[in-house]
């Protein structure tokens, strides 16, 4: 089997790969109408968002998109590297594909861009997976916008978890209080 990790910014995917991540995810996600007809859920796409997908014998079997992010949190502000869409083909789920996607991503917070850390939303069933990554859990009270501009407020932690990967900066350098997304969750 050939292996190949392809890192690429949002603005130089060509038609063909970004079909091939929308397919991916609709694949991974077919109860989520948002992946009929698009690559992203919650943040719309930047040209600077940064894909990260691995390829076996040339098929996409995994994929993490990396949303740029200044929020502020304990009235200080924090570039974030913030980890959305991740997926892999359920063909692939439990080879390893997702771990590889997730180092892939963790080293280039870390060395390729100047981010103070990196920032994931997940449920319970994927919790322990980012764990298991170096993901440290926070519950700070999160405010984010909504997809009608409204200004909502994440508090409950029970099935909905934040977590924060250090970049620049170390997991106790994060402040405790309020967050502020500055935009929708990604």
């Amino acid at each position: 089997m050939v292996e190949e990790l392809k890192i690429t910014r949002e603005r130089d995917l060509s038609a063909e790969q970004a079909e091939e991540i929308r397919q991916l995810q609709h694949e991974a996600f077919p109860n989520e109408p948002n992946f009929v007809h698009h690559r992203w859920y919650g943040t719309p796409l930047s040209d600077d968002d940064v894909w990260f997908g691995l390829y076996r014998d040339g098929k996409l079997v995994g994929s993490i998109r990396l949303v740029h992010r200044n929020i502020l949190a304990g009235e200080k502000q924090f570039r974030i590297a913030g980890l959305a869409n991740v997926c892999s083909s359920p063909l692939a789920r439990g080879t390893g594909a997702g771990k590889r996607c997730m180092l892939a991503f963790q080293d280039y917070i870390t060395k390729e861009e100047d981010f103070d850390f990196g920032m994931l939303f997940c449920g319970s069933h994927v919790h322990e997976f980012y764990k298991k990554l170096g993901w440290h859990d926070i519950d700070n009270e999160v405010l984010y916008e909504t997809s009608d501009g409204n200004i909502a407020v994440s508090k409950d932690r029970t099935n909905n978890f934040i977590m924060i990967y250090p970049a620049k900066m170390s997991v106790e350098q994060f402040p405790s209080g309020q967050i502020n997304l500055n935009g929708r969750t990604w």
